[in-house]
């Protein structure tokens, strides 16, 4: 028998941005799935900016991580410097992951959407 995750997730697209919030594991069963779900979102108009809220995933690890790693690195390849991930409400320990990995120099978090908001402007209402 195969046993299939599939993750939940909430997309509010606007012309700047898409913004994906989360409402599962970040983990190794999921990782695959939403990688390619944030993917399809990146080939859009609006897919080089991506804000994803973590405030509703109850575990993220290092899978998790690489997922996010690697969509970024696909925004890159598709819309040069103009690609942007935007991580918010993220969990301590996503933190300190994102820390402890230096990741937070390509996928910047902010503690709320407020506070995003405040250092890019194209995070709009």
């Amino acid at each position: 028998m195969n046993d299939s995750v599939f993750p939940q997730f909430l997309v509010v697209s606007r012309p700047e941005y898409h913004h994906v919030t989360l409402q599962s594991d970040l983990d190794s069963a999921t990782a695959e799935a939403i990688r390619g779900a944030l993917e399809q979102l990146i080939g859009t108009d609006s897919g080089a900016r991506l804000v994803i809220d973590l405030g509703s995933v109850p575990f993220f690890d290092s899978a998790g991580l690489g997922a996010l790693v690697a969509v970024y690195r696909t925004a890159r390849s598709r819309h040069g410097e103009a690609a942007t991930i935007v991580l918010v409400n993220p969990s301590q320990e996503s933190i300190e992951l994102l820390l402890l990995t230096h990741l937070d120099r390509y996928l910047p978090w902010y503690r709320s959407l407020d506070a995003a908001r405040a250092s890019h402007s194209w995070i709009t209402p």
